[in-house]
């Protein structure tokens, strides 16, 4: 039984990624996300005055196309790490591709999860 559970929450969660390909993936989803106002001035609204130090590891779930993930990366020393993990596959190529030749201070890995 705990075997069927399993097999139909993998399906779940494909299901979920799957849900955030198309228009609803990469720039299509940016742009709807700004149209919610979801755009990089919330998140460094969001972020305030965070003072971060060190070389950390930060994790983003769910990260989408990685914009909290760039905007905290902004921060960081250039040992700390910024890991974002999504279940859609299309957000993750997003952030990928955003992350090459970005001009931020740490490293950025970005996977699926």
């Amino acid at each position: 039984m705990t075997h069927d559970v399993a097999t139909k929450s993998d399906t779940a969660i494909a299901e979920k990624g799957r849900a955030f390909t198309g228009i609803a993936s990469g720039t299509g989803y940016s742009f709807l996300a700004a149209l919610f106002g979801f755009t990089r001035k919330f998140y460094r609204r969001a972020v305030g005055d965070l003072a971060v130090e060190g070389d950390l590891r930060i994790l983003d779930l769910g990260c989408g196309p990685g914009v909290l993930g760039f905007t905290v990366a902004n921060r960081l020393s250039p040992g700390a790490v910024v890991h974002g993990i999504d279940l859609s596959e299309d957000q993750i190529r997003s952030a990928s591709a955003r992350s090459e030749g970005a001009s931020i201070p740490c490293r950025m890995d970005f996977s699926i999860g």
